[in-house]
This record gives C-alpha cells, sequence and structure tokens, in this order.
C-alpha cells in the first residue's frame, strides 16, 4: 500500500511521486523550495551590488542560510532545483573563500605598509621609501571592494600618517637648502671681506726704515 514518507498518509487512493510523498505534502515543498530560492537569490543579488567585502560576506551568509533549509531534499529526483541545493552551497562557499582571500592579501600590503613606516626613524633619506608605502596604500584602497571596514579605516590611518612623514621631509628639505644658502652667502661675504682687506693693504704706502 502507498505511504507518503513525509506526512505519513497512506491507503489504496493516495498518489506518491518520485519524490516518495504524496502529492499534497510534494506541492508543500515545491512552494518551499520556490519560496527559499527567491531569498536566496535576492541575497546573491544583493552581495553582488554591494561595494563592501564585509556586506558581500554577509548577504552570502544568507543566501547559503537559505539553501541548508533545501538540503534535506537534496537527493530528491527530479532535484527540488536546479542545481542541486549542495551545487549551489559549494558555489556560494567558493565566493566567501574568494573574498576571504582578497581580505587576507589587503591585510599584508598593510602589515607591510605599517612595518616600513615603523622602521623609519629619521624623515631625512626615507622620500624613497615613503613614496613606496603610499603605493602600497593605494594598491590597498583601490582592492577594498573585497576589504572589510576596519581594513579600510586602517588603510587611511596609515595614509595619513604617509603624509605626515611627507610634510616633515619637505619642511627638512627646505631647512637645509636654507642652511646651505645662508652658508655660501656667508662664505660668499667672507670672501669679500678678505678681498677688502687685501685692496685696503696693497693702496697703503709702505713705511721707509728711516722711519
Amino acid at each position: 500500500m502507498p505511504v507518503c514518507s513525509r506526512c505519513g498518509k497512506q491507503g489504496l487512493f493516495v498518489r506518491i511521486s518520485k519524490w516518495n510523498v504524496c502529492s499534497s505534502c510534494q506541492r508543500g515543498i515545491e512552494e518551499f523550495a520556490a519560496e527559499r530560492m527567491e531569498v536566496c537569490s535576492a541575497d546573491l543579488k544583493a552581495a553582488e551590488a554591494s561595494s563592501s567585502g564585509e556586506m558581500r560576506s554577509r548577504y552570502l551568509d544568507q543566501a547559503l542560510a537559505a539553501l541548508s533549509d533545501l538540503v534535506p531534499f537534496d537527493d530528491f529526483d527530479p532535484p527540488v532545483t536546479t542545481p542541486r541545493p549542495s551545487e549551489r552551497i559549494r558555489d556560494i562557499m567558493k565566493m566567501k573563500e574568494a573574498i576571504s582571500s582578497e581580505q587576507a592579501d589587503i591585510a599584508r600590503i598593510l602589515d607591510r605598509a605599517d612595518e616600513i613606516l615603523s622602521t623609519l626613524s629619521t624623515p631625512l633619506g626615507s622620500e624613497t621609501r615613503i613614496r613606496y608605502v603610499l603605493s602600497l596604500l593605494d594598491e590597498a584602497i583601490g582592492r577594498g571592494r573585497s576589504g572589510d571596514a576596519n581594513a579600510m579605516e586602517r588603510a587611511y590611518r596609515l595614509r595619513s600618517g604617509v603624509f605626515t612623514r611627507l610634510a616633515a621631509i619637505d619642511r627638512s628639505a627646505a631647512g637645509i637648502q636654507s642652511g646651505l644658502a645662508f652658508t655660501r652667502a656667508d662664505r660668499h661675504r667672507g670672501g669679500q671681506d678678505e678681498a677688502i682687506v687685501s685692496s685696503a693693504a696693497a693702496s697703503t704706502p709702505g713705511r721707509t726704515s728711516s722711519e
């Protein structure tokens, strides 16, 4: 005698589908699967449109939660969804791994920039390295679509520190140039004084021995 594996309904007039459930249960499963897939699709679209890696991960988690409700029906043939829930879950997990990998790359870039800045003892002679740090931060910010808010905050904070260092370099360079100019002027004045003394000595008549 046919028996529904879901609700236990049985009888000669009970129609059992390929899912081994009655027509009523099959209709309920189909409606539930359609609703869960609608939620999943909305979350995937939101993740794709988001400019924040943190929000993208959150939307993907919500999509995974919707799909996990369909895992009990994963072995149904024909499947409740195409691709099957487990296949969709694997695809979304790969998307999350890509975001995590990108975030890890950004973190490594920021660590490298922070390390270089922390080893600079004086601004003078450090301009090349500071500008290299600036290029690292530009790369991190440019890839910030897959970064979280904390990483971006750190990147902009480090960038502010870079410009502070560059301003210090400019001030140091200006001071050195001013000092060099003063030294050259002082030497020039010293040369002029020596020339005046020599000229005065040459123009003064020499004293005779009788004097």
